[in-house]
Parts: structure tokens; C-alpha cells; sequence
């Protein structure tokens, strides 16, 4: 009896440290959202137009996929106006992706320069045949840099540095200091930047929240735009010992903070912007245990954070 007892007693611990899974917007549109598999922690929605058979078809198709689920946008030509053009935006809410809708320059689809041996397509495993075919825009030229939006404001897309592969867009939400602050901005990113969505309590009716997507063809985040479920802060039976924050690199020493929604960790964060330093307690969302080299909007400003520490809350 006794192993059992111990089990009964453990298991609120247990189902409390476990996230909930994403919830998705999956399938066409108008369906609903449910729950992603596990291992998924991204929002999906695919844009694909095509050409190829001489009608022009446009699909939309909502799914869960993981945080590098945006790298995949791609075009593809098999012969004069016969093209197909994939695109994707991720988001890391539940439901974000019902609404997620970004800005899709037009593609001229301008010969490059470019010539591949054959452009053909059939529906058997028999090779097609078909004769040379002219590639256009970036379609072969794979090591073109990706320009995205930069800044507090919309401007217009600049290149992006070595290695980074997608257009962000982050919303920053906070009343930690009594206020409330809105903010947004625009970067290049890597493709998983969108699983940096998390938020944070350090006490009652002081929270920050920050939500980004993400998308990959050149100035994509101008219009990207998601519908943000409102967070209910509510309380989930998890406390951290310290919820607090300071502009010092000194410890902070307000009292235990009550955790609300699916904030699973008491983290403890430290940061500079320029000469100014902070460090902050609280209960946090188990993503942001891994946002080093990250921004954190605090007041209006952004501060980089340099240590996190995340052990489980009780």
C-alpha cells in the first residue's frame, strides 16, 4: 500500500510539470482547433498557388509542424507559365495560426538565366518527358539573402545577415511595471524564433506576454498579422518562492508569486540594454527557459537577456 500511496500523492506533481499540447487550427479553412501530436509546438498555415495545369489553383491548409515548419516556401517551374509557389507563416499560440495572414510579394517569375534539362510533370512512376525549361526569379539561385522588415516600425524590407532565414514579427504585452505597455517589432530571425512565444507573472496583475510569427520570403512580416488569444491569468495551483523585478544586478526581494495559465516554472532572468541591467522572479512558460541571446521587452524597452535559470514550480 505503501508504493501506492506515494503515487497518489505524487501524481498532481507530475501532471502539473507536463505542458498541455498546442492547440491548432488543423485542415481547411473554418476548422477547428484541437490539439496538436506531441512534439509539434508550432502553428501552420500553407499558401499554395500553382499554374501547372494550365488553370491557376489557390489552396489554404492549416496545420500543426515543428518550430522549422516556415523554412519550407518554395517555387518551382516546369515550363512557360506553368509554376507552382508554396509559402507558410508559424505562430506559437493556441489558435494563432486561424487568423495568421502575412504580406506574399508577387513573383514576376523573370527568367534568371538559368536552364535545367528537362520541365515536365506526369502522374506515373514513368519519367515525364519533356524538353529544357528556363528557371526564373530565385528558383535555382538558392543563395540570394532573405530581406525582411527591421525595426519598431514598417519599412521598407533590408537584407537580412548570414544564416538568418526568416521574417519575425514580436508583440510584446507587459503591466509588470503598473502600465501597460503594447510594442512590436520587426526582425530577421532564424526559423525557430517562433517558438520563443511565453509569458510571465512575477505577481498579481503583473504579467508580460510576448507572442511572435514567422514567415520566409523577402518582406513577408510588413503585413504579418495573427489574432492573439487573450490571456485569463488565471491561477493553477503552482507558487514560485520569489516574484519581482528590478533595474540592478542586485536580488530583487518581493515574496512568493501565485502562477497563472501554462506557467509550469519558477525562472529567475538577467539582462542588460546598454548601461542598464535588471534581474527578475517569477512563474514563467517552460519556453522560456530556452530564449538565451533573446529580447525582452520591459517598460518599452528592450533589454537582452544574458542567464535564465528555470527549475520546476510547486
Amino acid at each position: 500500500m505503501v508504493p501506492l500511496l506515494v503515487l497518489c500523492l505524487l501524481s498532481p506533481l507530475l501532471v502539473a510539470s507536463v505542458d498541455p499540447p498546442l492547440k491548432c487550427q488543423q485542415g481547411t479553412e473554418g476548422s477547428e482547433v484541437s490539439d496538436c501530436a506531441s512534439g509539434l509546438n508550432a502553428c501552420v498555415v500553407i499558401k499554395d498557388e500553382s499554374t501547372m495545369f494550365g488553370v491557376k489553383f489557390t489552396t489554404t491548409f492549416y496545420t500543426c509542424g515543428k518550430n522549422d515548419s516556415c523554412a519550407n516556401a518554395f517555387t518551382i517551374t516546369i515550363g512557360d507559365g506553368k509554376h507552382l509557389r508554396s509559402s507558410s507563416a508559424c505562430c506559437t499560440e493556441d489558435g494563432c495560426n486561424k487568423n495568421l495572414d502575412w504580406g506574399i510579394l508577387p513573383t514576376t517569375w523573370t527568367q534568371n538565366g538559368y536552364i535545367c534539362p528537362t520541365g515536365c510533370y506526369a502522374q506515373t512512376e514513368e519519367k515525364c518527358k519533356g524538353g529544357p525549361v528556363s528557371c526564373t526569379d530565385v528558383a535555382s539561385a538558392d543563395t540570394s539573402v532573405l530581406k525582411c522588415v527591421q525595426g519598431a516600425e514598417v519599412s521598407n524590407a533590408s537584407d537580412c545577415v548570414s544564416g538568418l532565414d526568416a521574417c519575425v514579427l514580436i508583440r510584446d504585452q507587459s503591466t509588470m511595471l503598473g502600465t501597460e505597455f503594447d510594442t512590436t517589432t520587426y526582425s530577421c530571425g532564424k526559423s525557430d524564433s517562433c517558438v520563443n512565444a511565453y509569458n510571465i507573472t512575477i505577481g498579481k496583475e503583473k504579467h508580460l506576454r510576448s507572442s511572435s510569427a514567422c514567415c520566409t520570403e523577402d518582406g513577408c512580416n510588413a503585413k504579418l498579422n495573427w489574432t492573439s488569444l487573450q490571456a485569463p491569468w488565471t491561477e493553477n495551483g503552482l507558487t514560485c518562492p520569489k516574484g519581482c523585478y528590478a533595474q540592478t544586478e542586485k536580488e530583487c526581494t518581493d515574496g512568493p508569486v501565485l502562477c497563472t495559465d501554462g506557467q509550469r516554472n519558477c525562472i529567475t532572468v538577467e539582462g542588460s540594454s546598454g548601461a542598464k541591467t535588471f534581474v527578475l522572479h517569477g512563474c514563467g512558460t517552460s519556453n522560456m527557459c530556452g530564449v538565451e541571446n533573446y529580447a525582452l521587452t520591459i517598460g518599452g524597452i528592450p533589454y537582452n537577456i544574458k542567464t535564465i535559470t528555470c527549475v520546476p514550480a510547486a
